[in-house]
């Protein structure tokens, strides 16, 4: 019941949180100004948590087939994708540049999508969604480890290549490689959460047990510990590179360091994540196997109670 609570009146605080994020308040110090940011950003968090992990935690109740958790995961990463498409773009139409004096127009545009936003249960490229059919029948003809392993591994070299980029680079050369890194980020938003609900139900197999929220929100856990580590890491290996905003030309040092965090950095993690995909034990025969013998414990503590 908190589940489904959260769900129908999480949204509202949320899109209300989201705001708060994108206001400027009229104190200008920069210590009181990164207070109320820290604040915001911790509130929002928060907020988001509440609606995150009972969404996410759906999947596993809405059906326990194998392929059409995959199915499920696919349609959501879709409109997952293209409103994130959208938020990338249509601000920018709006506003036009994130400058001071536009901090007016920053703030009405926030609170128009966290509107938008509180409406549905609702991330990056337009290749993703067009990728997400083919990871979804990839998914069926193979299966999820393999899938999963197949285009992270393609994610990781096209991460790779994007380091050999450089401003006399041809722009449909970029467009490319942008467009094939989507297709690689479409496999990496799909599987894991098709994947999870499955080690749920390994973990009820092994434990009796189901713990749908503790797994979601373990995951939601670390999703968010990872942010928090990435984004501040990569903006103080920026400004130790030397880097300077918005100027066209930077120095050597900060170009290796934007390379070393677009490329490499990246696909190292991402091959961490195809290890670990190696050592995953669950396929689609034992996951079968393991979905009778739940069904038929069941169906014996029904006979039980009766």
């Amino acid at each position: 019941m908190a589940c489904e609570l959260l769900l129908l009146f999480g949204a509202v605080p949320f899109g209300l949180a989201f705001a708060l994020l994108w206001w400027r308040p009229p104190f200008l110090g920069n210590i009181a100004l990164a207070i109320y940011y820290a604040g915001a950003y911790v509130l929002f968090d928060t907020v988001a948590s509440f609606c995150y992990v009972p969404y996410f935690a759906l999947t596993p109740e809405m059906t326990s087939d194998y392929d059409e958790r995959t199915s499920l995961t696919t349609y959501r990463m879709f409109f997952s994708i293209f409103a994130s498409l959208i938020a990338f773009v249509v601000p920018l139409l709006i506003i036009g540049s994130f400058r001071p004096e536009n901090s007016r127009k920053v703030f009405l545009t926030a609170l128009m999508f966290g509107a938008i936003s509180s409406l549905p249960l609702g991330t990056v490229f337009a290749a993703a969604i067009i990728a997400l059919p083919l990871w979804n029948w990839l998914a069926r003809r193979w299966n999820k480890r393999t899938t999963y392993i197949v285009g992270v591994a393609f994610w990781a070299a096209v991460q790779l290549a994007i380091i050999s980029l450089g401003p006399s680079t041809p722009l449909p050369l970029l467009l490319a490689l942008c467009f094939l890194a989507g297709v690689g980020l479409g496999a990496a938003h799909v599987l894991p959460w098709s994947i999870l609900p499955d080690a749920i139900e390994w973990d009820e197999w092994k434990t009796g047990e189901r713990h749908e929220g503790l797994f979601y929100s373990a995951v939601t856990l670390c999703q968010k510990v990872a942010s928090s580590i990435a984004i501040p890491l990569a903006l103080l290996l920026l400004s130790i590179s030397g880097y300077r905003p918005n100027e066209a030309a930077q120095s050597l040092a900060a170009l290796g360091v934007i390379r070393l965090i677009t490329g490499p950095i990246p696909a190292v993690l991402l091959g961490l994540g195809i290890l670990c995909a190696i050592l995953y034990p669950l396929n689609r025969r034992l996951h079968a196997r393991i979905v009778a013998e739940l069904e038929s414990r069941r169906a014996a503590k029904l006979d039980t109670k009766v």
